[in-house]
């Protein structure tokens, strides 16, 4: 974006959860868009690709290349109109793995925004919010729960698929 959005920038409680882990925080520093400025950057897209659409019509086939330019600006404008957060900088630890977890500079954010650790692979969201204070027992525990899932009795689960598992095997038992 420009230099006067560095100026704008303030830091936004936030934090990064994943599911059947506990939260951790985050240091988000974003610029806030308001409506007005979120509803200008939409129509002013969508007026380009307004434009661009009778250009298109003249590459053959005419049809298709007028549509796809409608489209593609209606997505652009709609992603214009949904962003509500211009992220400066963003960093994170990731609730599985303690990994570090960053989205890159000028990203438009719409808040919950998911997230993938490039460590572990675990799917995050990043939130709204300081995450809750948790004990480090408590934290532990969730994450031994969720690498070590319950034992299933050493057999798998009984299922009506017979290409799932030997399932004739278990069903009297």
């Amino acid at each position: 974006m420009s230099e006067s959005f560095a100026n704008d920038a303030r830091p936004v409680p936030a934090r990064v959860g994943a599911l059947g882990l506990y939260a951790t925080n985050a240091q988000l520093l974003a610029v806030h868009r308001s409506q007005s400025e979120r509803l200008l950057r939409a129509g002013l897209t969508l007026l380009a690709g307004l434009l661009v659409t009778p250009i298109a019509f003249l590459i053959p086939p005419h049809f298709e290349w007028s549509g796809a330019a409608i489209i593609v600006s209606l997505w652009f404008a709609r992603q214009a109109w949904v962003g509500e957060w211009v992220v400066e900088n963003f960093h994170a630890l990731c609730p599985r793995c303690a990994a570090e977890m960053t989205i890159k500079h000028d990203t438009l954010l719409v808040l919950p925004h998911s997230i993938t650790c490039q460590a572990c692979k675990t799917e995050c969201w990043v939130e709204q919010g300081e995450a809750a204070i948790v004990d480090e027992a408590l934290r532990q525990d969730a994450l031994q729960k969720v690498l070590n899932p319950a034992e299933l009795g050493g057999r798998p689960p009984l299922t009506w698929s017979p290409a799932a598992s030997n399932w004739r095997d278990y069903k009297d038992k």
